[in-house]
């Protein structure tokens, strides 16, 4: 699977999984026509934020984390950092 990053300039991270759970909601409600049939696509996401006092890798790995997180506890969901 691809790895975007998606930057919510002034969102904090209760509306960043909001932006990032609907996203995810409009994407598995999609038909995709694919080989004479259909298929579904999920996708599963991880959410932090940038503070001031963290650098943009450590906000990066969070992220990461929570993305591999999503993925290992069943996919098809996004997991805020702690």
């Amino acid at each position: 699977g691809e790895e975007i990053i998606l930057l919510l300039v002034g969102a904090d991270k209760q509306n960043a999984f909001y932006i990032a759970d609907h996203i995810r909601q409009k994407i598995e409600r999609k038909k995709i026509k694919f080989d004479g049939g259909f298929i579904k696509i999920t996708i599963s996401g991880g959410v932090s934020d940038f503070k001031k006092e963290i650098n943009f890798k450590k906000v990066l790995g969070l992220a990461d984390n929570a993305l591999y997180k999503a993925k290992k506890t069943g996919k098809n969901k996004i997991i805020v950092a702690r």
